[in-house]
C-alpha cells in the first residue's frame, strides 16, 4: 500500500496513525511515484470552499 501527500505534516501525522505496512512518499499525485503502477486507486481530496 502506498500513500501520498503533498504536506510533509500530513504524512507525518498519518505515519503516528497506522498500524500496518505502508510506504508514504511526499510529493503531488503521481509526482511522488513517478514509476508505480497500481490496479486501485483510493483518493480523499482535499475540501475547498468555492469562491
Amino acid at each position: 500500500m502506498v500513500a501520498t501527500d503533498f504536506s510533509k505534516q500530513s504524512l507525518a501525522v498519518a505515519k503516528q496513525n497506522t498500524t500496518i505496512d505502508i510506504d508514504f512518499q511526499q510529493g503531488s499525485w503521481f509526482a511522488a511515484v513517478p514509476d508505480r503502477q497500481f490496479d486501485l486507486i483510493i483518493s480523499n481530496p482535499p475540501y475547498i470552499e468555492q469562491g
